[in-house]
């Protein structure tokens, strides 16, 4: 059995046509054929029912294909491994966030990460300043990815600010905010707010906003997703702009006239060693999507 019948094989089975599976790996139609008769043959069974040029995996086929992928996929793996660079970072870092970028900038980022740094990889536990503060203090945690919160008097704390990023407004579909294209604060007044648990940056913008207006922020449900209760008309939240711009389904976003920001960064505890993967995470450029995408 050689790697390139079971390349063959794959594509036939993908396309079910071998024709197409010829012409997608740039080989002689017949050549192709030849490959995977020859493989039936090996295997002393029928890989494929044939229907002219088309083709449908016999039983045996649906049994190798599941099988020839995974072959397939480890030789990549070694092939990348043997001709990436011999200092190459790899192994796996153990990162926290906050739920608010695990949903936007990594969900994003990490798959331009990993290909940039294929051997490396990376564990993510979602948690809260103050829990991401007593992890990197136990060391169950290499790094962690938060606003300024989190460093707030600690001096045991070494902070890489990635960018700032703008806080919006977020109603539901036809609520009387959606009228205005720019909100101030007074416009705020007297709705009803789903926030961030106690402790976040956010809320306490919120907060502060509502209060220079001699009004109190009426927060009805706390949670780590306001976007989600907005879109079920359960009241108004201030979100980073990234949530906003990937919240779905009736939630509108409007912009503050003076809009407040919170800055975001990555934190590392003070003198400790970094392992090569937590280096190259520290190292990656964060913000390059973001700057592609006009953020």
């Amino acid at each position: 059995m050689e790697l390139r019948q079971l390349r063959h094989f794959v594509e036939a089975a993908r396309l079910s046509h071998f024709t197409r599976a010829a012409e997608r790996l740039n080989v002689a139609q017949p050549a192709l054929s030849q490959q995977v008769s020859a493989l039936e043959r090996e295997l002393g069974v029928d890989l494929f029912e044939r229907h002219g040029r088309r083709v449908v995996l016999a039983a045996a086929g649906e049994r190798l294909l599941a099988r020839a992928e995974v072959i397939l996929a480890e030789v990549e793996r070694a092939r990348i491994a043997v001709q990436d660079e011999p200092d190459a970072p790899s192994g796996t870092t153990v990162v926290g966030a906050l739920n608010s970028l695990v949903t936007t900038l990594l969900t994003r980022e990490l798959p331009r990460f990993h290909h940039r740094f294929p051997q490396v990889d990376v564990a993510i536990h979602e948690a809260t300043p103050v829990e991401m503060l007593r992890s990197l203090r136990e060391g169950t945690i290499d790094l962690a990815l938060s606003d300024d919160r989190l460093g707030d008097g600690s001096t045991a704390l070494e902070r890489r600010p990635l960018f700032v990023e703008e806080l919006v407004v977020a109603v539901p579909t036809g609520h009387r905010l959606t009228r205005h294209d720019r909100l101030d604060p007074k416009d705020l007044v007297g709705e009803r707010f789903v926030s961030y648990p106690r402790g976040s940056v956010v809320r306490e913008v919120l907060v502060s906003l509502l209060r220079a207006e001699e009004h109190e922020a009426h927060i009805l449900h706390e949670c780590s997703t306001p976007e989600k209760l907005v879109a079920s008309n359960l009241g108004v939240a201030l979100v980073p702009r990234m949530t906003a711009e990937a919240a779905v389904g009736n939630v509108v976003v409007r912009r503050l006239r003076r809009p407040p920001s919170r800055t975001i960064g990555l934190f590392t505890v003070r003198g400790r060693h970094l392992s090569d993967a937590a280096g190259a995470f520290v190292n990656h450029d964060w913000t390059q999507g973001r700057a592609e995408n006009g953020a």
